[in-house]
């Protein structure tokens, strides 16, 4: 059976390019934590993330059209059952890959294995500590999803579209133990949307940072945000709007 490896992000897919086929390989390059998800079909989805992304990052829909749109492609193009390996984190923002890439490749209709490789630690510090060598160990003990557990995370996929709480409650209810870590991952999500009662986790977390080492330096401060809320698996830049907000609207809260 032919393989494919979808890989979280270009530094996995440079890391681990000394043992897998780069024509075997689908890296994922999408920012699913920000923006619209919710669609009626998959080409309006694609039109409404390359528009978004557009304004969130300054890219010109055209680099997203040309850069992250064909390597999801290569999965929904698949025409015959492979072993797929999806080479994923525990933190929220891996996750969010995972439910979507299982959605995809469940509206292809065909009988794929899907092998989960994942870090060997819950350290949210990810693959990029590990060498090639244990990168590739990894590999071998993938665990094989259950058609159970592939329906799960499917589900998780479709009420974080609708941003449903209630059935998130109810899909961790009945979560085998290897998914037991989404309920903390679950519970970070709903604790980073805006609140006009209260700050995000996120937001209070910068803060304090801010306050304990009195100063306002996001340099210095993004190192430690990422080792105190590393369950996000936030890149800089995402952290740096949310510090600018703060900034403009609550200096008031800060040392």
């Amino acid at each position: 059976m032919n393989e494919l490896h979808v890989l979280n992000g270009d530094a996995l897919a440079e890391q681990s390019k000394s043992f897998l086929d780069p024509k075997q390989v689908c890296v994922a390059r999408e920012i699913l934590m920000e923006g619209p998800v919710d669609y009626q079909n998959i080409s309006e989805f694609w039109d409404n993330r390359a528009a978004f992304i557009h304004d969130f990052i300054g890219e010109e829909k055209t680099v997203y059209l040309d850069k992250v749109l064909p390597e999801f492609e290569k999965i929904s193009s698949l025409s015959a059952p492979h072993k797929i390996y999806l080479w994923i984190e525990f933190d929220l923002f891996c996750q969010l890959d995972f439910w979507f890439t299982l959605n995809l490749i469940r509206s292809i209709n065909l009988e794929h294995q899907i092998y989960w490789v994942r870090p060997n630690t819950k350290d949210w510090k990810g693959f990029g500590v590990y060498s090639p060598e244990r990168l590739k160990d990894l590999w071998q003990d993938a665990y094989q999803l259950s058609h159970g557990e592939i329906q799960t995370l499917n589900e998780c996929w479709n009420a974080y579209q609708k941003n449903d709480k209630t059935k998130f409650q109810e899909i961790l209810e009945r979560s085998s133990l290897e998914l037991h870590f989404l309920n903390d991952i679950i519970e970070a999500h709903f604790s980073r949307l805006p609140n006009s009662e209260q700050l995000t986790r996120p937001e209070k977390s910068l803060i304090e940072i801010s306050k304990a080492i009195k100063s306002k330096d996001f340099a210095a401060i993004f190192p430690l945000f990422s080792a105190k809320e590393g369950i996000y698996g936030y890149g800089d830049l995402q952290v740096e709007k949310l510090w600018n907000s703060i900034l403009l609207n609550h200096s008031e809260l800060l040392y």
